[in-house]
């Protein structure tokens, strides 16, 4: 099939966005395994064959659903950093826990947690599930190391370790938000988690970088 040009482009993208955004609210409202595709079409008020046109399956838009969320995050991230480099103070290792802190605070939000850490562990197999978080964190985290030289000093495996090992503890410390009802306390263990975190990453920056 051939990739529609013009505004055809337009409309094609259009109607994606707008069945990943109606799946992205069902999801959050009722669940992975609540919803059904007959459920994101009503919502979409479009034809059944236009959510298969753009997606195989409920699992395909599921990810795609995942990957726009990771996509906002990122534009949370770089315009932090943006605002970090603006006022003078942006510097490698800083910057890398500013970043987790920001993936921590954005975490307390349910869309983010409910999706990503939540109803990923339904929706996707195990494997695909790692990759998915391998694949977006490992980037943001190697940017750092890289700058701070890390990538040079430390072997592959070692890297490999860290990062599987930071987003381990990420994921499980984020999804306690789920149950926490009470605003203090989610903003007392979201404060509780970047502290283990520097804790965990300051001794290896040490080790590692200049």
């Amino acid at each position: 099939m051939s990739k529609p040009q013009g505004s055809n482009k337009e409309m094609f993208d259009s109607t994606r966005q707008k069945f990943i955004e109606k799946a992205h609210d069902r999801f959050i409202a009722q669940g992975y395994m609540a919803t059904s595709t007959n459920d994101i079409v009503h919502d979409a008020e479009m034809a059944r064959g236009a959510l298969y046109h753009h997606f195989k399956n409920k699992e395909e838009l599921f990810k795609a659903v995942i990957e726009d969320k990771i996509h906002q995050l990122q534009t949370v991230l770089n315009e932090q950093m943006e605002k970090r480099v603006h006022c003078g103070i942006s510097n490698p290792e800083e910057d890398l826990l500013v970043s987790l802190d920001v993936i921590v605070d954005l975490f307390k939000d349910k869309s983010y947690r409910r999706l990503i850490v939540i109803e990923s562990l339904v929706a996707l197999p195990h494997e695909q599930r790692r990759e998915t978080m391998h694949d977006y964190f490992k980037p943001i985290v190697m940017h750092f190391f890289d700058q701070l030289n890390i990538t040079e000093k430390a072997t592959p495996e070692v890297l490999e370790a860290m990062i599987i090992g930071l987003i381990g503890f990420m994921a499980e410390s984020v999804r306690s938000f789920e149950y926490m009802d009470d605003d203090t306390k989610q903003q007392q263990h979201g404060e509780d988690i970047k502290q283990a975190i520097r804790y965990f990453l300051k001794p290896f920056i040490a080790q590692y970088s200049n």
